[in-house]
């Protein structure tokens, strides 16, 4: 099957580099830089963000226009993801990372008309919201 697309996939590739080409990398989020700077000049450590609570990581991705939720006024930004996935630790980025996939499904996003989520969706989506935080928080 992959052989079969093979030709139009590398096309596609090509094409979307050539677009590209001589632009200038995505940056992080300022937020998220400035974060990273600061954790090079030794004013926050991993530890101090890994005790923030998960509503205090949520509201600071937010801000720094990480919204999980996104909109068509706000689309999120991927290569700035990346960007900022790049400049911070990696416990920090897999922090971040964790509370956003927990906010993309969280009881607001079940809850929206869009989704046509009724109650009881609503209810698993957050207990399973909350076992995955739970599960994938502590991993390496």
């Amino acid at each position: 099957m992959t052989e079969s697309v093979l030709g139009e996939l590398t096309n596609a590739l090509v094409l979307g580099a050539d677009d590209v080409r001589g632009l200038a990398a995505a940056e992080a989020p300022p937020a998220l830089a400035e974060l990273a700077g600061a954790f090079e000049r030794g004013d926050v450590t991993v530890a101090d963000v890994l005790a923030l609570p998960s509503d205090a990581v949520a509201a600071a991705l937010r801000s720094a226009g990480l919204d999980p939720r996104g909109s068509a006024d706000s689309p999120l930004d991927m290569a700035a993801v990346l960007a900022a996935v790049e400049s911070l630790p990696r416990e920090v980025t897999k922090r971040l990372l964790v509370e956003f996939l927990a906010g993309w499904w969280s009881p607001d996003t079940a809850m929206n008309t869009e989704t046509s989520m009724n109650t009881e969706t609503a209810v698993n989506t957050a207990q399973n919201s909350d076992k995955w935080r739970e599960r994938f928080a502590n991993r390496a």
